[in-house]
């Protein structure tokens, strides 16, 4: 399931530094800047698509204050804004436009398989009753 975070506090900025996920999707903005406000219903646009059409991958959706830039486990940029996919330890810089569907097909792009299982299989559950009137999950590889 996706994580989303706001750093834009202390709080949020120790939260990103201590996440095990790997896999991260950064959006980098600056409080003042005219094209990062431009950028923000866009990005909650980006956000909701990502909750509904992708809730199985495991990655954490991240939005960067460039104040707590400095001190973020994440690598820098110079420029703002600036949409990064972070995954396996390599930044990825997103160049296209900034609009809905350039930025999802950015993420669909650099996000395929995050939704699947150690072992590269995906699982389904089941459940079946058992004997005695118990149920049972049972995961079957597909």
């Amino acid at each position: 399931m996706p994580e989303f975070l706001h750093v834009n506090d202390k709080d949020t900025l120790n939260t990103l530094n201590k996440s095990k996920t790997k896999n991260k999707f950064i959006k980098y903005y600056m409080t003042g800047c005219g094209h990062c406000e431009d950028l923000e219903p866009i990005w909650d646009l980006v956000e909701k698509k990502i909750k509904s059409d992708h809730p199985s991958d495991n990655i954490l959706i991240i939005q960067l204050n460039a104040d707590y830039m400095d001190n973020a486990k994440v690598p820098s940029v110079q420029g703002f804004p600036t949409i990064s996919m972070i995954k396996n330890d390599k930044k990825l810089d997103h160049k296209g436009n900034r609009d809905l569907d350039s930025i999802m097909d950015f993420y669909k792009s650099k996000t395929k398989n995050l939704s699947k299982q150690k072992g590269g299989k995906n699982k389904s559950r089941q459940l079946k009753k058992m004997k005695g009137g118990k149920w049972s999950l049972k995961y079957k590889k597909s």
